[in-house]
């Protein structure tokens, strides 16, 4: 799959309920087009929150009654803290 910029205002468009917007911050001693995302502002203090939560976002509502994720960090958390009212349980 192709990302195109279409597919990046989507899934933008489909967090924004869910995930507070970061800032982008110059880093000109790392070069001259350089920006760093500050996704260690938001709840889990990474990115992977938006990669889950997008991906769930685009399940159909039947599959996101069976999912299971396997991890101990951030891709875990990032399933779960966005929206904990969904029903979401620890193992």
């Amino acid at each position: 799959m192709t990302l195109q910029s279409f597919d990046v205002w989507q899934a933008r468009r489909r967090l924004a309920a869910h995930l507070r917007p970061t800032p982008l911050e110059a880093a000109p001693e790392l070069g001259q087009a350089v920006w760093l995302k500050l996704e260690n502002l938001n709840h889990t203090r990474s990115f992977k929150a938006r990669g889950a939560l997008n991906a769930l976002l685009c399940l159909d509502a039947r599959a996101v009654k069976g999912i299971i994720t396997a991890s101990s960090g951030n891709h875990a958390q990032g399933w779960r803290l966005p929206h904990p009212g969904w029903g979401c349980r620890r193992g």
